[in-house]
């Protein structure tokens, strides 16, 4: 079904709706990046004042979208994934990382989690309220005991999480999304999103850790499925739409219906995007070798910045702080140059294991396969 500028502009004649409505559309797509770049279309191309001669299309109330992804990470736009994730381990098992635009913390999301996303003006936008509709929803139809917290999360019987939120303001549209633990896997929550800092200085955004649930935990029937109708309902009340259906299914990976959309969602799967917006940290580690029947102790020091290593100290120190060879010396100074300027990922460090560093003899080949370790290391949080 296209729907796309067409849903948005010729919605009176398609589906019924007036312009002065508002729809809750679900996506048909479970690739977070796709659907990322559904919230980014949205916003990009849909307007929320009163109509002009100017502009495609116009909204009055605002747009709700249901989503939910395959297993994957999401940091927010200010964090430092190193940081925030056990990277390296989630790529292993196939989990995807990606960022969003909004800021906020890093959450997990697989089919176990329903994503709600809450398109208004930017004067019209309002956490609690959205987040009200929702509780008010689950416990009308679930018999659920759900309140919005303080920090506008969704708390269940008064001690658990069960809804994660975050925002991006633009000067005239906003949006309001947030998470909602359905029957997710709670223990790859607490396996990929444990900390794992490893010498890491960062002051980029942190994310504030909480006691999860899932809303199966008290109600073994409550599905995804199960759930689009009465938060559709909810909506369409809460909103006074004028709809003859509740929602409407959309395809963000059909370029005829949304226009440009397959140009964001490469932009969202850019290494630059994913790791390299990371605000500027610094790595400082040591590491033990053993070389030549000897064990050194090889320390490190990096300047990351925007992903790559700007600046790099290697500082190798034999036993019984014994002094090393000039080679030695010389070799940590050459590895640390050679790295300089390289995205700090394990991939690109272990290109250079075949890079030769001058006339080396054996012992200082063993040295370099060890800096590279450490270096390799470091890049992969071991």
């Amino acid at each position: 079904m296209r729907v796309g500028k067409r849903l948005l502009y010729g919605i009176a004649n398609s589906f019924g709706v007036t312009l002065n409505s508002s729809c809750i559309l679900v996506s048909t797509c479970q690739d977070v990046h796709h659907n990322l770049a559904l919230e980014d279309w949205i916003y990009e191309n849909a307007s929320f004042v009163e109509p002009d001669t100017k502009s495609s299309f116009k909204w009055s109330h605002s747009l709700v979208l249901l989503w939910r992804n395959r297993p994957c990470i999401v940091i927010g736009r200010h964090q430092n994934c190193w940081v925030e994730c056990r990277l390296h381990e989630a790529l292993s098992n196939d989990v995807k990382i990606a960022r969003r635009r909004s800021g906020g913390g890093t959450v997990y999301h697989d089919l176990g989690n329903l994503n709600v996303t809450v398109f208004t003006s930017r004067k019209d936008y309002n956490r609690k309220r959205n987040l009200s509709i929702v509780a008010e929803a689950l416990k009308e139809n679930f018999k659920l005991n759900v309140a919005v917290a303080q920090r506008d999360d969704l708390i269940l019987n008064d001690k658990f999480k069960v809804s994660g939120t975050a925002a991006k303001l633009g000067s005239k549209v906003a949006y309001h999304h947030f998470t909602l633990l359905v029957n997710a896997n709670l223990d790859n929550v607490k396996k990929y999103l444990s900390q794992s800092e490893h010498g890491i200085d960062s002051r980029a955004t942190a994310s504030v850790r909480s006691d999860v649930a899932n809303l199966t935990d008290v109600d073994r029937n409550i599905t995804f499925s199960r759930l689009i109708e009465p938060l559709s309902r909810a909506f369409t009340v809460a909103q006074l739409y004028q709809t003859p259906d509740l929602w409407t299914y959309v395809d963000p990976t059909d370029e005829s219906a949304f226009p440009g959309i397959s140009g964001l969602a490469s932009k969202l799967k850019r290494w630059d995007w994913v790791y390299g917006h990371t605000p500027t940290f610094k790595v400082q580690r040591t590491f033990s070798c053993s070389i030549q029947d000897e064990i050194v102790q090889i320390a490190v020091s990096l300047d990351v910045d925007h992903g790559l290593i700007r600046k790099s100290e290697l500082t190798a120190m034999g036993s019984s702080n014994r002094e090393l060879s000039a080679n030695v010396i010389k070799l940590c100074a050459d590895v640390s140059a050679s790295i300089d300027g390289l995205r700090f990922w394990p991939g690109d460090v272990k290109e250079l294991e075949n890079k030769s560093f001058g006339s080396q003899s054996g012992d200082l080949m063993e040295w370099t396969k060890c800096l590279l370790d450490c270096i390799y290391n470091t890049a992969k949080g071991n």
